[in-house]
């Protein structure tokens, strides 16, 4: 019998999901290392005593005794899981099984799944955009009403802040949401081959054109949508034939003469600075404008820090396992400057649960992936700034109330900056303020514009603060020794 009890023991230790069983006494009698690393308890403090004394979640507990379902969406821990349960008759055992949200979505929606095998349906929806920062939140709320409407939008942002996501979640949200969703690469063909990807061409157009012809995706997207992925990287004839598209709702294939006429709403986005093109020529302007009616911009990951937890939670929880991580590791995930956004925080992510062991990230872990801080290696870059206590006093005040205005989604004005120190009885006029932001623009510290733009501290000025915290307690440090 202790044979047969450690043979099932370690299959279920090996499965991905989380298997719980309790006895007809409501004694836990299966506990596996899955659940061990979801509720971050360990095994032998809950095996053999009641589930409503050790689980931490009365929820899950009332769930599992009481409830007539079969199952069960909770949130634990940070992660989302569907419980499933089943009772075995013969000695009145619950068996409760843990999935992710994700595989539990794999299960029952398989029919689903299968719709968008030809490539033409949106998949993403608003729920599937992680986080609660308040720029975040603001970008969504302005994207629903974007989204009501069929003017062309066009969606900035730096690479890997998910302008794609937005654009399928507005598809899903619009009054085109049951026609079709392209999404088009723009940059990954040559300019003859999207060409005749976007519009289509007619039998004999060139050598190799399929007997027939074919629609392009502006024909397929006819009353849904077509999603153009790095607009700004078209060339000039391609624009000007674009430019006709919008104005006039019609296209041309390549070789042909018919003019046929659609009804496609369409979504642009770019990582690249359109205006400045403009300025090169490298741009229309007038197709700027087109495209550019209601325009979105998405926040960097830096601007919204307190979303990365979240982030880390759900990518873990799409790996079909779970894992605690060390506060200090999570506080070097928080901190770190993620150039490559979302895209990059997912890659890392992945990266260190494969290296991690026991369902545990390590603080050495996340340092073998990013090394140490980058903005602690920038340190001695401001070692030669010369000032006296009361100047890094004030700088550091200055700055730490854009930083805190910035990460909750706003530009700091320098009436709310003046207003701010007040508050933690730090008294400058604002005159004084205007000063000395002048002097952090000049060492690019900061980003001033006119208006509601407001100021913005950069990653330079992130770790000039930092020094700033550094060097005031090895101050204090000091005067105390």
């Amino acid at each position: 019998m202790k044979t047969l009890h450690f043979y099932v023991k370690s299959v279920v230790n090996t499965v991905e999901d989380g298997i719980l069983a309790v006895d007809s006494t409501q004694k836990i009698t299966l506990f596996n290392k899955r659940l061990e690393a979801l509720f971050q308890l360990a095994s032998s403090d809950v095996m053999n005593h009641e589930i409503k004394d050790v689980l931490p979640q009365r929820d899950v507990a009332d769930f599992i005794l009481l409830s007539e379902e079969k199952s069960k969406y909770f949130i634990i821990n940070g992660y989302e899981i569907v419980i499933y349960k089943s009772l075995i008759k013969e000695d009145n055992t619950i068996v409760s099984t843990f999935k992710s949200v994700n595989q539990a979505f794999e299960i029952e929606g398989k029919a689903q799944l299968e719709t968008r095998k030809n490539g033409s349906s949106a998949k993403y929806n608003y729920r599937d955009i992680i986080g609660e920062h308040k720029s975040l939140t603001n970008t969504i709320a302005l994207s629903k009403k974007m989204a009501l409407t069929n003017y062309p939008i066009l969606i900035q942002g730096e690479t890997g802040t998910g302008k794609e996501l937005f654009a399928q979640s507005i598809h899903n949200y619009s009054n085109r949401k049951n026609g079709p969703f392209l999404a088009v690469n723009c940059s990954a063909m040559t300019d003859t081959l999207l060409e005749s990807e976007l519009f289509g061409y007619d039998e004999g157009s060139f050598t190799g054109a399929q007997k027939g012809g074919k629609k392009g995706f502006f024909e397929n997207a006819n009353n849904g949508t077509i999603f153009l992925d790095e607009i700004g990287d078209i060339s000039s004839r391609l624009q000007t034939q674009l430019l006709r598209v919008l104005q006039e709702k019609e296209i041309r294939r390549v070789g042909g003469s018919r003019v046929i006429p659609i009804d496609v709403r369409i979504i642009t986005e770019t990582h690249n600075n359109l205006l400045g093109k403009i300025k090169q020529n490298l741009f229309r302007e007038d197709l700027y404008y087109r495209l550019n009616v209601l325009g979105l911009t998405l926040p960097p990951l830096r601007e919204r820090r307190a979303d990365i937890p979240l982030l880390i939670h759900h990518f873990i929880s799409k790996s079909r396992t779970w894992a605690n991580i060390e506060k200090e590791a999570m506080d070097l995930l928080i901190e770190h400057e993620w150039l490559g956004n979302i895209r990059e925080l997912k890659g890392v992510v992945e990266y260190l649960l494969t290296i991690s062991e026991e369902n545990e990230i390590k603080t050495e872990d996340v340092e073998s992936r990013l090394g140490k801080q980058k903005i602690k290696s920038t340190l001695n870059d401001f070692e030669n700034e010369s000032f006296d206590l009361l100047e890094l006093q004030e700088n550091r005040a200055i700055l730490e109330a854009i930083k805190e205005c910035n990460e909750n989604g706003k530009a700091a004005s320098r009436d709310w900056i003046t207003f701010n120190l007040r508050d933690i009885s730090f008294i400058l006029t604002n005159q004084q303020v205007r000063k000395r932001l002048d002097l952090l623009e000049v060492k690019e510290y900061i980003i001033k514009r006119r208006g509601r733009a407001g100021t913005k501290i950069t990653e330079k000025g992130l770790n000039y603060l930092y020094y700033l915290k550094a060097k005031q307690n090895c101050i204090i440090n000091k005067s105390i020794y």
